[in-house]
């Protein structure tokens, strides 16, 4: 009776011992583990088993969107802060004695300054996992695409040139998370070409934006993948480029949120061109709900 006792009490405390060690175990090396628990079973400690599991599951996936936010910020807060880092040692080197370079500078700086302490709203915005406000506005894409690329232009001392016929596109759209999307492909496409880089506007129906380069391009198998989240297609590409595998990612994010279609086209050692397609009517229906609201 007395050896009945003892084995069934340690059947007992058994699940309570190993959650215990499990706890201690998490707490001093960091690392994610579950208890063991047996699927046939369904008695109290059991579930509690499947709770501690469930828990550890969802502090893990916590933990691995904080590391996701921490990357995000890290690569969208990068271009607005070389923009106007650039600007200002041009203002420094040439503005004092030009009027007109002083004037395109503090212009570029400020408007920087506005577009990052957006970005940093919308980033805080993600961290309390709440859905950033979207700003509908018509406005005119050409002149959109020639802010950008000046400012591409001054900040690498590149060639971005803006290719259209046209004199306006009227999209509607968020102007700040749209500039968001061109640095970000821009970007893109400066790590990887040595090259002029061309944006080319055209209406053919559709509002059509197209970056295109003549850089190393993306192998053909790798080509579906490019817009997953941390997809890189060297990492040893990567590295020296210093990209985190989010670029593109993030441009499709962006490109849902604007209702705008983004594709990507590429062959290896000939270059790559993103697409980006404003459809008719496509997000008509979210401004009358603002104009109505």
């Amino acid at each position: 009776m007395i050896i009945s006792s003892v084995v069934l009490g340690r059947i007992v405390t058994r699940p309570i011992t190993n959650l215990t060690t499990t706890m201690t175990r998490i707490q001093r090396n960091g690392n994610f583990e579950k208890l063991p628990v047996a699927s046939n079973s369904h008695d109290e400690l059991t579930e509690m088993g499947n709770t501690f599991n469930e828990m550890m599951d969802l502090l893990e996936e916590n933990y691995s969107k904080q590391e996701e936010f921490v990357s995000n910020a890290s690569h969208e807060l990068k271009t607005p802060l070389t923009v106007i880092g650039s600007y200002a040692k041009l203002l420094q080197r040439q503005g004092m004695h030009d009027k007109k370079i002083a004037e395109e500078s503090l212009v570029a700086i400020r408007a920087e300054t506005d577009r990052m302490k957006v970005l940093i709203e919308q980033l805080l915005h993600i961290a309390r996992r709440s859905e950033s406000q979207m700003e509908w506005i018509t406005v005119n894409v050409v002149d959109i695409l020639a802010q950008t690329v000046t400012a591409m232009n001054t900040s690498y001392d590149r060639e971005f040139e803006l290719i259209t016929a046209e004199q306006s596109l009227p999209v509607v759209t968020d102007v700040s998370k749209f500039k968001q999307l061109l640095y970000i492909l821009l970007d893109n496409a400066r790590k990887y070409s040595a090259n002029k880089i061309e944006v080319i506007a055209q209406k053919n129906g559709d509002t059509v934006i197209q970056i295109r380069d003549t850089g190393i391009g993306i192998p053909k198998d790798a080509v579906p993948f490019v817009f997953e989240r941390f997809y890189r297609v060297d990492k040893a590409r990567n590295r020296e480029t210093g990209g985190f595998g989010l670029g593109l990612s993030l441009a499709k994010q962006l490109a849902d949120s604007l209702k705008v279609e983004i594709s990507l086209e590429s062959i290896e050692q000939l270059g790559t061109t993103v697409t980006i397609t404003f459809s008719e009517n496509s997000n008509v229906a979210d401004v009358h709900l603002k104009q109505e609201g």
